[in-house]
């Protein structure tokens, strides 16, 4: 089954449960393992890098020295036309994320944003070299530390972060996940 099939499967029990009149301690277990069924599925999806379509059906494909993770549709038509052909959308978008932060900078000119999500593009990258998590893992687990309410400290934010991936089914081993939490709770308090 697919992972979007999949989604929709746990998406109608989700709704069914929530439909009941009166829920119970087993309702509530269930719609956290559904929960976190879904949130796997959904770090199955990859992007399309020509139309920007989401899909767990993403190749690699390689023609004359130029590579890009294409759907179906889109890698039939670079088969077809012999090229990858990278759209104009994503390029326009890039044009307007520049402008924007040509903008922020006029305004603010304190807080560089290109250095900053440079910065987390090499924490996260550096983070999964040394724990062998996938990027989304990462991110996910980033956003999650974001969202406590109050600081921790680095050993009660791994244990709530324990907590939280065996709530979530994440596929994290507990070094690992120490290790990630580690090295951005390191970076947060640096910045």
């Amino acid at each position: 089954m697919k992972a979007l099939e999949k989604i929709k499967e746990s998406s109608q029990t989700i709704v069914k449960i929530c439909q009941k009149e009166r829920l119970s301690r087993a309702d509530k277990e269930r719609l956290f393992k559904l929960q976190g069924d879904i949130f796997s599925q959904i770090d199955t999806l990859t992007e399309c890098e020509i139309c920007g379509g989401v899909s767990d059906l993403i190749a690699s494909i390689t023609i004359s020295h130029t590579t890009a993770n294409l759907c179906s549709q889109c890698g039939i038509e670079a088969l077809t036309d012999g090229q990858i052909k990278k759209s104009s959308r994503r390029s326009s978008r890039k044009t307007s994320t520049n402008n924007r932060t040509a903008k922020n900078k006029k305004v603010n000119k304190t807080s560089p944003l290109p250095s900053k999500t440079t910065n987390t593009a090499s924490l996260i990258e550096n983070i999964e070299l040394e724990t062998g998590l996938s990027k989304p893992i990462i991110r996910r687990i980033e956003k999650m530390i974001a969202e406590i309410a109050t600081p921790m400290s680095v050993e009660h934010t791994f244990q709530y972060m324990l907590n939280e991936a065996k709530i979530a089914k994440m596929k994290v081993s507990d070094e690992q996940l120490e290790k990630a939490v580690s090295i951005l709770m390191t970076n947060t308090t640096k910045s």
